[in-house]
């Protein structure tokens, strides 16, 4: 073949595979208000409302590999199977997982994720998202940017607040769940925010507080609470294990006959349930307030009046049958 022949097919190759390429990584756009089912392996995707500001909603199913998703305004993702390596949420928008995996979550700007099953190794709420997993299993969760999470079941490894952002646990198991201070660059909690963690269910091993960070437990099981100063514990109900407290730390707990005594607290909490929790390491100005409320931990119930009214009439009909038996 001539030369200037080769060096044209050459050329013609060249661009055909540049074409090919170029192709390959056009990333689909789903924006016109509509359902869609999409599967495959895909370098990007991106859902957004149509223009005329209707929610546009993308289905993922086996087999599925997506590179990076991103949902904004107030369209839907929903993860049924697969893989997504990068997912992010903007605008309002809503994410929502039963099935799959996710390496990355990020939610921005009120938006929405509702994991219910499947596996993802990181979400990262921020900017007043919101984030509710009731199942399947989670490494790490991080809250702040004052959103909120309610975690009513699955597993996780770490659940961390910081910088205003709030969680509240009523089921599942937790390794560690915290709430820390701002969400400072050296990625270590800093002494100036809040945040605030509820436990009120499932079972957690590890429960921190630092940089004025706040953990209330109303019940569940905690095994070990663990604060750093300054930040504050307070426990109204629940199974606690054991306390091993820091400087500048303040613990109160509220129930009927405590008492502290041989390093350990013991009485009952506001819930009813019995303490006997070791306290473990407490250094310098750690804080242990006990609070006595007024009453019985276990009152005796009112009957409602017509429980009542039945009793009554029941007790004087006893009476009669026993004023006459002593009359014959």
């Amino acid at each position: 073949m001539h030369p200037l022949m080769c060096r044209l097919c050459a050329l013609f190759l060249t661009i055909g595979i540049a074409i090919s390429s170029a192709h390959a990584a056009i990333q689909p756009v789903y924006s016109d208000g509509l359902d869609h089912t999409a599967s495959g392996t895909i370098s990007g995707v991106l859902i957004t409302d149509s223009a005329a500001h209707v929610a546009t909603t993308v289905h993922f199913v086996a087999p599925t590999s997506v590179t990076n998703l991103r949902v904004q305004d107030t369209s839907v993702s929903d993860m049924q199977a697969g893989t997504i390596t990068n997912l992010n949420a903007f605008n309002y928008s809503h994410a929502q997982m039963s099935g799959g995996h996710v390496s990355s979550a990020t939610l921005h700007d009120a938006s929405t994720f509702t994991m219910t099953d499947g596996d993802v190794a990181f979400v990262n709420a921020l900017d007043w998202s919101n984030f509710h997993f009731s199942g399947g299993t989670l490494s790490h969760i991080e809250v702040l940017g004052g959103s909120s999470a309610i975690l009513d079941g699955g597993s996780s490894s770490h659940l961390r607040l910081y910088d205003q952002g709030s969680a509240t646990i009523t089921a599942g198991t937790f390794s560690f769940a915290s709430a820390f201070g701002t969400f400072d660059d050296t990625h270590l909690p800093s002494k100036t925010g809040h945040s605030w963690l509820f436990i009120d269910g499932g079972e957690v091993g590890v429960s921190q507080a630092d940089g004025n960070g706040v953990v209330t437990i109303l019940g569940g099981i905690v095994h070990d609470i663990n604060p750093f100063g300054p930040s504050t514990f307070n426990i109204f109900g629940g199974t606690i294990n054991e306390m091993t407290l820091n400087s500048g730390t303040v613990t109160n707990i509220y129930g009927f006959n405590l008492i502290r005594e041989a390093g350990f607290i013991s009485g009952v909490l506001a819930d009813g349930s019995p303490i006997h929790a070791l306290i473990g390491d407490r250094i310098g100005t750690a804080v242990i307030n006990l609070y006595t409320l007024p009453g019985s931990p276990n009152p005796v119930p009112i009957p409602e009046p017509a429980s009542a009214l039945l009793f009554g009439m029941a007790s004087l009909g006893l009476g009669l049958v026993a004023r006459k038996r002593r009359h014959r």
